[in-house]
């Protein structure tokens, strides 16, 4: 569900697609032509956390352990093993056979000079309290043995620690946001080349020795990433064989595409879900939406289930609409509270109570994988007299409106944090003290903080059951649709499963069809 295409558009590629004579991804130069929806300058989770580079950083780097989604637990990776020394302290055993790219041999310095610049107060980057506000310190117990040590008990603490990715701590701490210009990891690729305008280029690193159930080798030998924002473009680049795969497709696009022989549809759940979410906290000023009236009326209005059908493929049809705030499938997760059923008779008897029979003016603002569902959100509030206006920005213009309080209704996606297991994710995100809080709800800040420190999972979800029903009853944000992974894909190519990544795909679970 993106960047959707207009008809006439479609059918131009339509017939082209069909048209065209057969093509080869250049399997017989092991490359693979892949693209970012946006330019990519450095690449590094601490001073470039966006959504574009994710992909090619976990290519690139390695974590201290992997969360395995087929076994759903973490399973050794740079750490071969850990241990919590109590609920607030973790301490974590390091192979002493890695090495990052340009030679050098791994050992705890490195681990604990990355988390000291984690909190260091000099060193200013965003997400900065959201992801390390709770590192208290780290300290180096033997040559290949460090402490991470939390402001507070803290439940997820593994979680937290094991997703940090390994830097080499000299060249890091030199550089430090030029470090992502020429990345140095130990993962199954090497980046080469890092440029906005020419793109990014990955070549296998053949040294990687940390190949397991959740960490694949790399298969293919070089690929090859544009800046390709555009979806009209990306089709033309399939059609003529200057491109392997596009990911985040339109349904009809992937409808249109598969049509020719040489491309096939990957289809999948993952933890992601669209919402939208409404500004009870009135920082836009449009006032009306502090009237929760007005916000069960809207969420009436919305027909999620006509939405699915027209926007998803046959085949993802079967998965089923969200049911709460969070998905199941993530630890902790847990709800009661009932989503308003598409009503529209009552949406518009909740209008007219609470004043405003004749409608209101709204804007939708949307980013991303959402176009087609924001269309459609705003053509039910329509129908039910709520004069709603679509706005469909980039992303750099979603986080600076986000941060100046312009969201009257916002529809976007959650993607689970680069699929984190744990539902804390899913409760930071929405309902702590934020750029993104449109709420402002201080008892939902309170119970979020504290479920920080519950360290029984059982206890712990039930916290959060609280926060989640309270969203649900107070209508704060509306979950719309599961977003699954839809990918039109050369047949030259095979897309591995055993992951969760949002987009449908990692490049180390991609490889060459025999």
């Amino acid at each position: 569900m993106s960047k959707l295409l207009n008809g006439a558009a479609l059918g131009v590629a339509a017939s082209v697609l069909l048209s065209v004579s057969p093509a080869f991804a250049q399997k017989s130069k092991d490359t693979l032509r892949s693209v970012s929806f946006e330019p990519i300058s450095i690449l590094d989770d601490v001073f470039n956390a966006q959504p574009s580079s994710r992909q090619i950083t976990q290519a690139i780097f390695d974590q201290l352990a992997q969360f395995d989604w087929v076994q759903k637990k973490w399973v050794p990776s740079i750490a071969k093993s850990w241990k919590l020394i109590d609920d607030k302290t973790i301490e974590f055993q390091l192979r002493d056979d890695v090495k990052f790219h340009n030679g050098e041999k791994m050992t705890a310095d490195d681990w604990v000079a990355k988390f000291k610049l984690l909190v260091d107060p000099a060193v200013k980057f965003r997400f900065k309290e959201a992801r390390y506000g709770f590192i208290a310190g780290a300290e180096k117990t033997g040559p290949y043995s460090f402490r991470v040590f939390s402001t507070q008990p803290n439940a997820t603490l593994l979680t937290r620690t094991a997703n940090v990715q390994a830097y080499p701590a000299k060249e890091f701490l030199d550089q430090k946001e030029a470090f992502g210009k020429t990345p140095i990891g130990t993962g199954p690729y090497k980046a080469v080349q890092v440029d906005a305008a020419k793109g990014v280029i990955l070549v296998k690193n053949d040294a990687f020795n940390l190949e397991g159930p959740a960490r694949p080798k790399a298969k293919i030998g070089r690929i090859v990433i544009a800046s390709m924002p555009d979806q009209q473009t990306q089709i033309a680049r399939m059609m003529v064989n200057e491109q392997d795969f596009m990911f985040n497709v339109n349904v009809d696009t992937a409808r249109d595409m598969v049509q020719n022989p040489q491309f096939k549809l990957f289809v999948t759940e993952v933890p992601s879900f669209s919402y939208l979410q409404f500004d009870v906290a009135n920082r836009s000023g449009i006032n009306v939406l502090k009237d929760r009236r007005v916000r069960a009326a809207m969420s009436y209005a919305i027909n999620r289930q006509k939405i699915k059908e027209n926007l998803l493929p046959k085949e993802a049809q079967g998965i089923p609409l969200p049911a709460g705030p969070c998905d199941t499938a993530l630890i902790a997760c847990q709800y009661s509270a009932k989503l308003p059923n598409y009503d529209p008779a009552k949406a518009k008897a909740l209008l007219k109570e609470a004043g405003y029979e004749n409608g209101f003016d709204i804007t939708l603002t949307g980013w991303g994988a959402v176009k087609d569902t924001l269309t459609a959100v705003a053509g039910d509030l329509r129908a039910v007299g709520i004069r709603a206006k679509e706005n469909y920005v980039t992303y750099a213009v979603y986080t600076k409106q986000r941060q100046e309080g312009q969201f009257q209704g916002l529809i976007s996606y959650y993607d689970n944090a680069g699929s984190q297991p744990d539902v804390e994710n899913t409760v930071d995100f929405f309902f702590l003290p934020s750029e993104r809080d449109y709420f402002q709800d201080d008892e939902l800040h309170r119970l979020a903080a504290s479920a920080h420190s519950i360290t029984d999972l059982t206890k712990r979800a039930a916290q959060y059951q609280k926060i989640f029903d309270k969203a649900v009853n107070q209508n704060y944000l509306m979950p719309l649709l599961k977003v699954p992974s839809i990918v039109v894909y050369n047949k030259d190519i095979v897309l591995e499963g055993g992951h969760k990544s949002p987009e449908g795909y990692w490049y180390n679970y991609i490889s060459w069809a025999k």
